[in-house]
């Protein structure tokens, strides 16, 4: 199953007997509120929903699943591609959580193995180099 939303090209790879019935990938921009002190978000945030026939929402799965997101150039803006995970949005907490990401320079893609749909996003994590330090201590 696989969409597109701006320049990430999501991909779910759900074994078979992870779920119990037919169901619809539907991925859409997710509209959340900017966290106060946010990380670095790289493209949208994704709402990935998997919807029944009946119109119900598979949210928890027998298996894990494979979620890949793909960025391009653009999304990157300088950022070191090693600085990138997906995450994501714990509504009990309110804050995005880090989930265990593979990433392929190469191809610029994300992987994580899942198991349950929510609200997703690529993060980078800022970290200053001595050089940058100096130069906002100059300023």
């Amino acid at each position: 199953l696989a969409a597109i939303i701006g320049a990430l090209a999501t991909t779910i790879d759900i074994p078979p007997g992870a779920i119990r019935e037919d169901a619809t990938l539907v991925v859409q921009p997710a509209a959340l509120p900017p966290q106060a002190g946010s990380p670095l978000m790289v493209g949208d945030a994704l709402d990935i929903q998997l919807r029944t026939d009946g119109g119900g929402s598979i949210t928890e799965f027998l298996q894990p699943f494979t979620l890949t997101v793909g960025y391009g150039a653009a999304e990157l803006a300088g950022v070191n591609e090693g600085q990138l995970a997906l995450h994501y949005w714990n509504t009990t907490a309110s804050q995005w959580q880090p989930i265990p990401t593979t990433v392929d320079a190469g191809s610029r893609q994300l992987t994580a193995v899942l198991d349950h749909l929510t609200v997703f996003t690529v993060i980078a994590s800022w970290r200053w180099s001595g050089q940058e330090r100096r130069l906002k201590h100059e300023l």
